[in-house]
């Protein structure tokens, strides 16, 4: 076809047709099965997958997986020590040192410490969560005293067995440090069911101060630790006691209370103001107050 005989208004006429016939081509589905001129019949299309991980930096991150349940902690694999800790509270936001109604199963001690907290009951929670007992009644505890409800405490001691970074050795490598004057460094008892254990030196023990005051409130401080004997027991192994108390002096006679108080120094017999108990055999009520 010779366009070039064409004027303008025929050529705009015809390119206007050709644009209408095209848009009505686009518009118009094509028969099912059908194939245009030229082209290769495709397969059933595939079912939409998930879109590929975007590298742009600024789209947000696809959401992680779920993680499994959490692996029990093995205390079998670890041996344990027993030591003593040195630490203070503030008492005004406890119900006194001890944890109340030992006892009890689980779930009651839980509900109890939930409306009396206890020192004793944050110092056990501390304690479990940073994997050092498996429960309070097979860690050997014992503690120095108790303090009632709102009273604090600066000095306070108590005792158990704990988790240790030593290792379990066999007996031909524990001869072999006997013979080499090294025995201080195993111990065999049965709370690692008589297997000999390699201890570390303090140094390169587990940081339990660090881990027990992070986990701890604020009010309650672990301030020192030392091994102990496998005997000692914080109760029995204490040779004194501290005790200061603060009155305010309004309305007191300092100088009647600090003479009176003289009264109880020396060695007395303390057994009225003990719970006596036929099972524990205490036979020594005498206590010397000495200032």
């Amino acid at each position: 076809m010779d366009y070039e005989s064409w004027t303008k208004d025929e050529l705009i006429a015809k390119l206007r047709s050709l644009d209408v016939k095209c848009n009505e081509h686009v518009k118009r589905p094509p028969p099912s099965g059908s194939v245009s001129p030229g082209s290769t019949p495709l397969a059933d299309p595939a079912p939409p997958s998930d879109p590929a991980p975007s590298s742009d930096p600024a789209s947000p991150a696809p959401p992680r997986k779920r993680k499994g349940r959490m692996v029990d902690f093995d205390f079998s694999r670890f041996p344990q020590r027993k030591v003593a800790f040195k630490f203070s509270y503030l008492g005004w936001p406890y119900h006194g040192l001890a944890r109340q109604g030992n006892s009890l199963t689980s779930e009651e001690k839980h509900q109890i410490e939930l409306t009396y907290p206890t020192v004793e009951g944050a110092l056990f929670k501390a304690l479990a969560h940073c994997k050092l007992i498996t429960s309070e009644t097979t860690c050997d505890y014992s503690r120095c005293g108790r303090t009632d409800r709102g009273v604090s405490g600066f000095g306070q001691v108590v005792a158990m067995y704990v988790r240790s970074t030593g290792k379990f050795i066999t007996e031909e490598e524990a001869r072999v440090i006997v013979d080499a004057g090294q025995e201080h460094l195993i111990i065999r008892d049965a709370q690692n069911g008589g297997r000999p254990v390699l201890l570390p030196s303090n140094e390169h023990e587990l940081t339990y101060i660090n881990m027990l005051n992070k986990s701890l409130p604020p009010e309650i401080r672990i301030h020192a630790w030392s091994p102990v004997a496998p005997s000692f027991s914080a109760r029995f192994s204490c040779k004194s006691r501290f005790y200061r108390y603060f009155f305010p002096q309004s309305g007191l006679d300092i100088q009647a209370m600090q003479e009176a108080a003289k009264r109880y120094e020396g060695a007395h017999d303390f057994r009225n103001f003990c719970r006596l108990d036929p099972a524990k055999q205490i036979k020594n009520f005498e206590r010397i107050v000495q200032s």
